[in-house]
């Protein structure tokens, strides 16, 4: 079924916890594709410096992986850290941090420093296959998984000899300024844009601190809040075909294609924004801001009111494909309205009972989007998903 297992893979991966006045649970699963490229944060409570001292902390966020996990995962285990140790941060002004984030994730990707960590994220955290039971429905021939990690430590190659090629100014050591060799048993040299590392990630962010919610978005993830019955975006999908996005891809030198009937940068990408994704970001000539492909986040602020600002959603486009915004609040509202209505612990907001009635809430959520048959819903719910929900209460 080409992109897609025989059958799809259901079991879940759910996390439940509370904290910052907050309770929340998330949960993601693999479904029919044949890897899991997902990651996301659940930070709570942080201690976000001095300066914020007696306001409550929490960053959540969900990165949707293409091209591999590795990107994702990278911003799983660094964005927050970046986040809070960043200048912008310190003065106080936490969509300039956002954007920061963003951007210095990319710089550390560039990082030869931290190759070796990325090409081990690649196969999982601890080196193993993400999702789980991939292997057990089809998902791949022995020996791939070592395959692709091969490969994509070849691409960190080539790009360490492009970074080193723009540090001095041009092609070194005789190089030609079009193609380098990855291979040290002088195999036929590869196009420099065919080599550079493929991964990257959407990604989207929102810090809580105090009664102030701050969303950072980059791609087609997305954030929404239920306030009252209805649902309030705090993101907005960045597409090719979007008048302000194709603007800049073109003015980059890029274009948007819409031979398969869906617009795509270059032909490749269906999202105009991303973390990672090297190989759209390559001219030094314009800012970070102004790639093909950009990390630029748009920023999304709001102060909440518990009184009406019941929870939000955090979900990618494997949900989103399927549930509008409004049907998402909707699914969620309904379910914690019948857990309120019969009482019990579950009932009880900023109870470990409420947490994990969110994480089966999750779960619930990625089970309706879920695609019988690839065939007949023409691969709609067929995405890797994962869903957070974020409860507000004080």
């Amino acid at each position: 079924m080409g992109a897609y297992l025989s059958s799809p893979v259901t079991e879940k991966e759910t996390q439940c916890g509370m904290g910052g006045d907050v309770v929340y649970g998330t949960s993601c699963m693999q479904g029919w594709r044949r890897s899991m490229e997902d990651a996301h944060i659940c930070d709570v409570g942080l201690d976000g410096g001095a300066h914020i001292t007696g306001k409550r902390l929490n960053v959540f966020g969900v990165f949707d992986g293409h091209g591999g996990a590795e990107v994702a995962r990278f911003c799983e285990r660094h964005l927050t850290k970046e986040l809070l140790k960043s200048s912008e941060w310190n003065a106080g002004d936490v969509g300039k941090a956002l954007v920061h984030g963003f951007h210095k994730i990319d710089e550390l990707l560039q990082d030869s420093s931290h190759w070796s960590e990325v090409v081990s994220l690649k196969n999982g955290p601890e080196g193993g296959s993400a999702g789980g039971g991939g292997a057990a429905n089809g998902a791949a021939d022995d020996g791939e998984d070592g395959d692709n990690a091969l490969a994509l430590f070849q691409r960190m190659l080539v790009l360490r000899k492009l970074v080193e090629k723009k540090q001095n100014g041009g092609a070194a050591d005789g190089e030609d300024s079009e193609d380098l060799s990855i291979s040290e048993n002088s195999e036929p040299e590869t196009p420099a844009s065919e080599t550079i590392m493929q991964a990257g990630c959407t990604a989207v962010v929102a810090v809580m601190l105090g009664n102030k919610l701050v969303v950072a978005n980059a791609g087609d993830s997305r954030a929404v809040l239920c306030s009252g019955t209805k649902a309030v975006a705090m993101s907005f999908d960045h597409k090719p075909s979007d008048t302000r996005e194709t603007k800049r891809i073109t003015a980059a030198g890029g274009f948007v294609t819409s031979a398969t009937g869906q617009p795509r940068v270059n032909g490749n990408l269906n999202l105009s924004r991303a973390i990672g994704d090297l190989k759209y970001k390559g001219d030094t000539t314009r800012p970070v801001s102004e790639q093909v492909i950009t990390a630029e986040p748009d920023i999304m602020s709001r102060d909440l009111d518990p009184s009406t600002d019941r929870f939000m959603v955090l979900a990618c486009d494997g949900v989103w494909d399927v549930l509008s915004n409004q049907e998402c609040v909707d699914f969620v509202r309904e379910r914690l309205d019948a857990a309120d209505r019969a009482g019990g612990k579950q009932a009880q907001k900023g109870t470990k009972e409420r947490s994990e009635l969110l994480g089966k809430i999750c779960e619930a959520v990625m089970e309706r989007c879920l695609s019988p048959n690839p065939r007949d819903t023409g691969g709609i719910g067929c995405d890797n998903m994962t869903c957070t929900i974020v409860e507000i209460y004080q």
